[in-house]
């Protein structure tokens, strides 16, 4: 368990070319870490159940090889927004982050 308030996690790797991969890449040719975790506020977290929580997780997808910074929590957002079948007030009390954690250059 990463936090009480913590539904989903993910992360992927940046590498020094800018693109992202899903299997961690030589240390050199890696720039970053980067995290996406979905979070619900306790007062929403009791709109739901713990199988519609799970099923909500299931909805945001995975990184994959093919996305770009930024695209998985854009991708995470608008698949919350689209949601009708639960409650909008526990909905709306999801937050979406991705933080970049930059890994320091080797030094000989």
């Amino acid at each position: 368990m990463i936090g009480p308030q913590v539904f989903r996690f993910e992360y992927c790797y940046l590498r020094t070319d800018g693109s992202v991969s899903i299997t961690p890449p030589g240390i050199s040719s890696m720039a970053a870490i980067i995290v996406d975790i979905a979070v619900i506020d306790p007062k929403s977290k009791v709109l739901l159940n713990d199988t519609q929580t799970t099923s909500l997780a299931g909805q945001l997808v995975d990184y994959s090889s093919n996305m770009v910074p930024g695209q998985l929590r854009t991708t995470w957002q608008n698949t919350l927004n689209g949601i009708t079948t639960l409650p909008r007030p526990a909905i709306s009390g999801i937050r979406v982050y991705e933080r970049y954690f930059y890994l320091s250059p080797p030094t000989l």
